[in-house]
């Protein structure tokens, strides 16, 4: 095949599969932009949505982890639950929704390390009731070291979150939360 053809190919394939990626679906439009500080790389869900983290869409409060993160003990498991809400008078998303956690553990200021994407999840099959709580759960690694670093928590429609929390995408919420290790014993 000559280079112009590989390049036509390849140009009607990203006009095919690209506007599928960037066309929001019906909700509330909202832009939502993950809050850690640089160097954290920035992300944005540019979304219509269906439900959102937690109790408010501007608030980061969908996300809480037991034990408390000064009881983090490495070798440990700490389960981290995640509430879902949905928008007034709609449906959960019907081909399910990925959650995503990671946690920068060297506090390097990104997720992209071995080890940081902590939570992978799926739920394909969501009650349609106001609020849905889910638990997932992660095992805190031996290398983590003291002091404040990032986690950022991202929920997506129909196709995963980026695999390192840095790239925006069309649909969902990202929350970022500001952590504080005392240590790991």
């Amino acid at each position: 095949m000559t280079h112009n053809k590989m390049l036509a190919l390849f140009i009607g394939s990203l006009l095919f599969v690209f506007p599928t990626l960037v066309l929001p679906v019906k909700g509330e439009t909202m832009i939502d932009l993950g809050s850690a500080p640089s160097p954290y790389p920035e992300a944005a869900a540019y979304n219509q949505q269906f439900e959102f983290l937690g109790n408010d869409p501007h608030t980061d409060d969908g996300v809480s982890f037991k034990p408390n993160i000064l009881r983090w003990k490495a070798g440990k498991k700490v389960d981290v639950i995640w509430k879902l809400t949905k928008t007034n008078k709609r449906q959960f998303y019907r081909q399910g929704v990925y959650f995503r956690l990671y946690i920068d553990w060297n506090h390097d200021g990104d997720w992209d390390d071995a080890g940081e994407m902590v939570i992978d999840s799926f739920k394909g099959k969501i009650k349609d009731k106001k609020v849905c709580q889910f638990k997932d759960g992660f095992t805190v690694p031996q290398h983590t070291r003291e002091g404040p670093f990032w986690a950022r928590a991202w929920i997506s429609y129909g196709y995963p979150p980026p695999a390192y929390g840095d790239i925006s995408t069309s649909f969902g919420e990202i929350e970022d939360y500001n952590l504080q290790k005392k240590g790991v014993k």
